[in-house]
């Protein structure tokens, strides 16, 4: 018995028909005794909305599906960036300063210049120091200027305070640094020195871990350090008291950690890493495609956990499509977008979300540069942090800034020339086994009826190829434009929605020679070419309602009887 493979004659639109469940596909009957056998393969349909709850389920790139209050759907994609804690960032350097006093004059008039044997005198005075400085800051190893800071919470750090006596007497000094305060109290410490030969000199060092480093000395200044020594001077018989005699303190405030920072922050930027948001409805190369879409919008969150306002500069804003066209987005004012702000430093930790939404009103061509059909938004962000009067701005540790950034494509509008190529393999030959026997086959027919409710025709053309890749035939005769117009859309009302299906049969015939050419084929190139109504010259809307309906029968005619058939 010679062996036939006539049901995968069937399998010819298989490709297409992937996204339909199959509700027929029964063994093959006879139509008549002449040898024509045929059979009912498909008979189904599906919805707008199964598809995109499909493409939304399955899709390797994050998308969302949504349908808005006139049932139109919409396509959501999404991605977000944001910047590093800015404790990363934003650092303060090793805080050193000097001061010195001396007897105050009212004291230096009741000292004799020498003190005799065996007298000894002791005396008290007080003075206070401040001393103004510029607390040393840097962002991202740049020096940051027009700061003045109010205060800065500390994590950890260390004081080192060196005093030399250049007196020939006993000290008693107690300092009480106003700058460092803890539970509401000033840091206070308490420093002996004992007059010796070798010279007068104390260090003494501190954790500053919980301490806040108040820079408002009076209450009124800013970056200023307020430190008050009481001293206990008790002189030593013998040794003399000149006007030159003083006492040099040393401060030095090292290795400093924050988790918050209030004050003038002064002039910095903040460069966020670049974003790339993929738009995968568009992922193929398209070189003559015309995309019309119906007020698409791009939205930008900020999430600001930073207590200062600050301007975005875009340093890239752009679409790109599969075939490397580029379209540069242009602000329709040219500034940069003003972000808000946190406010009060007791909601620390809070943020403030700034919606800003790219669309015809905010650029000057958002919707243009749609019309590539892009498959990319391209984004890089410049927060520009800019000099200001308020002394009460603050940013902590933890701090960064968020940009959530969301592409809107509403499925309304219209397309013209979307193409899409791509190459199946077909297992075991079209038509079963490579080189199998087909010599019983007269000839092979396929019929597809649509019943058509999109808005969307679909031109389709493929080629048979076999194991070297070279084309042995074309799924249809070769026409004007490459592609036949396989389903008309639906026809379509002044408002842009399909109000009746459109139907319409395509049959595929096969004689012997050409059965017998395509039954070697391996693979099948296809290429699809996508147009909304009326060749893309109409704005449509998708709905989720719109239904595609297929069936599909097929019919072989053989060269023998029934016998001669082994099923």
């Amino acid at each position: 018995m010679k062996r036939i493979f006539p049901i995968s004659l069937f399998l010819l639109l298989g490709f297409f028909t992937a996204c339909i469940e199959e509700e027929e596909f029964e063994n093959l009957e006879p139509v008549n005794y002449t040898g024509e056998w045929g059979a009912p393969l498909i008979s189904s349909s599906i919805t707008f909305g199964e598809v995109l709850n499909r493409y939304e389920e399955e899709n390797e790139v994050p998308v969302t599906i949504t349908i808005d209050e006139d049932n139109v759907y919409h396509i959501i994609y999404k991605d977000s960036i944001e910047s590093p804690e800015l404790e990363t960032y934003y650092q303060i350097q090793d805080i050193e300063y000097q001061s010195s006093f001396g007897i105050p004059d009212n004291l230096k008039t009741k000292l004799p210049a020498s003190i005799p044997f065996p007298l000894s005198i002791t005396e008290n005075f007080d003075t206070t120091l401040y001393e103004p400085m510029s607390i040393p800051l840097d962002f991202d190893g740049q020096e940051i200027n027009n700061a003045e800071l109010k205060y800065i919470e500390l994590d950890g750090g260390d004081l080192n305070v060196v005093i030399n006596s250049g007196f020939e007497h006993d000290l008693e000094l107690e300092m009480t640094i106003h700058a460092l305060v803890k539970d509401g109290q000033p840091l206070v410490l308490p420093i002996t020195l004992a007059h010796s030969s070798n010279g007068t000199q104390k260090t003494v060092t501190e954790s500053l871990d919980g301490y806040r480093l108040d820079l408002t000395a009076t209450g009124t200044t800013l970056d200023t350090i307020q430190v008050d020594v009481a001293v206990e001077f008790t002189t030593i018989a013998g040794n003399s008291i000149t006007p030159t005699d003083d006492i040099t303190i040393d401060f030095s405030i090292r290795d400093l950690d924050y988790y918050a920072i209030v004050g003038k922050l002064g002039e910095f930027d903040i460069e966020l890493e670049k974003g790339e948001l993929p738009i995968d409805i568009f992922d193929s190369e398209l070189e003559n495609v015309d995309a019309k879409l119906d007020e698409p919008f791009i939205d930008l969150k900020f999430t600001n956990y930073i207590g200062v306002p600050f301007g975005v500069d875009f340093t890239e804003l752009s679409l790109t499509n599969a075939s490397d066209e580029r379209v540069d987005i242009v602000l329709s004012d040219g500034s940069e977008i003003n972000v808000d702000y946190v406010r009060n430093i007791e909601n620390l930790g809070d943020s403030v979300i700034t919606d800003y939404n790219l669309t015809d009103e905010t650029t000057t061509n958002v919707n243009d540069a749609f019309d590539i059909a892009p498959n990319q938004f391209n984004y890089e962000l410049l927060a520009r942090v800019g000099s200001d009067e308020n002394p009460d701005f603050f940013l902590h540790a933890d701090a960064k800034l968020k940009v959530l950034l969301t592409a809107d494509i509403p499925l309304s509008g219209s397309l013209s020339n979307y193409e899409f190529e791509d190459t199946l393999d077909i297992d075991n030959g079209f038509f079963g086994d490579a080189g199998s026997d087909t010599s019983l086959v007269e000839s092979a027919e396929l019929r597809l009826f649509m019943n058509n409710g999109w808005p969307i025709t679909l031109g389709l053309q493929g080629y048979f190829m076999d194991e070297n890749n070279d084309v042995v035939d074309s799924l249809f005769a070769d026409t004007e434009g490459g592609y036949y117009n396989f389903i008309q859309s639906g026809a379509i009302d002044d408002n842009g929605f399909v109000v009746n299906p459109n139907t319409q049969t395509t049959i595929i015939k096969l004689d012997k020679e050409r059965y017998n050419r395509v039954a070697q084929a391996t693979k099948l190139r296809y290429r699809l070419n996508f147009n909304t109504g009326e060749a893309g010259e109409k704005s449509v809307k998708i709905l989720s309602t719109y239904k595609l309906g297929v069936d599909i029968s097929g019919k072989v005619k053989l060269d023998a009887s029934l016998n001669d058939i082994e099923e």
